[in-house]
């Protein structure tokens, strides 16, 4: 799944569409940007990535579910793993930190089921 393409293709709508604008905004000079530069850039991603392959699957009461970040860490170089959790499900997300050639962001996204909330 690619994010860019995906989202410019208004499967999410101008309001994600102006999520990831902002988000990708705040990057550093292209000489020495990464298209994911920080942990909030992940987690917003993830997120889009998440709600993106709900709606490929037909799942689109559960994409418009309130998702948490749950936890956010670096993997290697520039890619990134995002935990994240909703009302019925759990998801792990993988971005890749560097972009294909037309500047999407590779995303793999593993459904799980939802994991026990904290007591």
């Amino acid at each position: 799944m690619f994010i860019g393409t995906s989202v410019g293709a208004g499967v999410l709508g101008n309001a994600a569409y102006d999520a990831l604008k902002r988000a990708l905004g705040r990057r550093r000079p292209k000489e020495s940007a990464l298209p994911v530069a920080d942990e909030a850039d992940a987690r917003l991603l993830a997120g889009l990535a998440l709600r993106l392959h709900l709606h490929s699957l037909g799942r689109i009461d559960e994409a418009h579910e309130a998702i948490e970040a749950v936890e956010c860490f670096r993997l290697t170089g520039a890619d990134w793993g995002v935990l994240l959790r909703g009302q019925h499900f759990g998801a792990y997300v993988e971005l890749g930190g560097h972009p294909s050639g037309d500047g999407d962001v590779p995303a793999r996204v593993q459904l799980r089921p939802a994991p026990p909330k904290a007591r």
